[in-house]
């Protein structure tokens, strides 16, 4: 399996690790099982109250939407979004693409 990983980290006094560190974990947790790295995406100092203007996020949809993986790997949902109707359009988006989260 093909699989991106998402960081995001909205300031330094919520999650204490970077986004940066997050997309490391998500490689090796990946790997470990015997998938394929394709690419991580991140977003620094954003906020999660919505998945507008992150361009991380942005380059993730895009990428989803061209197939270049199968999966994404989070550290957890709130670093897709902490908005409800927001992360449930980012689902069925990613459905829509054959993408699992």
């Amino acid at each position: 399996m093909r699989f991106a990983g998402y960081g995001r980290m909205s300031s330094d006094r919520q999650n204490p690790k970077s986004a940066e560190d997050q997309i490391y974990e998500i490689k090796a947790a990946g790997e470990a099982n015997g998938w394929v790295f394709v690419r991580g995406y991140t977003d620094n100092a954003m906020s999660g109250s919505t998945i507008f203007g992150r361009t991380g996020l942005e380059g993730l949809r895009r990428d989803a939407s061209e197939g270049k993986f199968d999966c994404i790997l989070i550290e957890d949902v709130d670093r897709l979004s902490r908005n409800l109707g927001d992360l449930a359009k980012f689902v069925e988006y990613m459905a829509f693409h054959k993408v699992i989260i």
